[in-house]
């Protein structure tokens, strides 16, 4: 059953929660108190993700997922400006011929830097746009030179901003990773090839990249400060 609550009831249950979560956010010293709002039709919240969104927004391709599931949930015709294609809701190896971007620049780009990165010929790769929000998700291979406990590997990533997922409960995933600090990654064994390792690593896309900004900008102005 669905439970509909009138005004007054309404009232009275969302104070309840706002004081549950003050007094939660007090004993565990959060420094930000979390925010519950009151009930809202499911409208209300779809507007309020968009104008929440675009401020954020470095082009239209990040905000245009974000129209088209709402149109998609409200059965209404989905804006293709930008994809020429529906990315919400679907998985695609390319965007329409119309689209302004193309999903084979990106995956050069990649090649170009691993090469740059690692002086090796790049392996072969074929890139796919998922329908996933507000955060990156991460494949990565691992073979050591030597051979390395799996404790021994979660001890050398951990770090002030890596967080080791120990716990299967506990895999990273968008959803967990959304507004974290953190480099969300789990471990484990390649099941074919001895002392191989594959990690699966979860970051949001704007936090992390805005800490390690700020980061730089506080160490180069510590820098210029010893300099002068």
């Amino acid at each position: 059953s669905v439970v509909r609550w009138d005004d007054a009831r309404a009232g009275a249950a969302v104070g309840r929660l706002r004081r549950i979560a003050r007094e939660a956010a007090m004993q565990c010293r959060r420094a930000r108190l979390p925010v519950v709002e009151a009930p809202a039709p499911l409208a209300t919240l779809a507007l309020f993700a968009v104008t929440t969104a675009a401020p954020c927004a470095a082009s239209d391709g990040d905000i245009r997922p974000i129209q088209q599931t709402i149109n998609l949930l409200s059965f209404q015709q989905l804006p293709k400006e930008v994809f020429d294609s529906q990315v919400a809701f679907n998985l695609l190896s390319r965007y329409g011929a119309e689209s302004t971007l193309n999903l084979e620049t990106v995956e050069q780009r990649i090649l170009r830097h691993f090469s740059l990165l690692t002086n090796t010929t790049p392996p072969a790769l074929m890139l796919l746009q998922g329908p996933t929000f507000h955060s990156h998700t991460f494949s990565i291979y691992v073979e050591p030179a030597r051979a390395m406990a799996i404790g021994d590997l979660e001890q050398a990533l951990g770090g002030e901003h890596v967080s080791i997922a120990r716990l299967a409960e506990d895999a990273p995933n968008n959803v967990s990773a959304a507004g974290q600090p953190e480099i969300q990654v789990a471990l484990r064994r390649d099941p074919q090839r001895e002392g191989a390792f594959w990690l699966w690593a979860a970051a949001d896309n704007l936090v992390v990249a805005a800490m390690n900004a700020v980061e730089c900008a506080e160490t180069s102005t510590a820098v210029a400060g010893r300099v002068q």
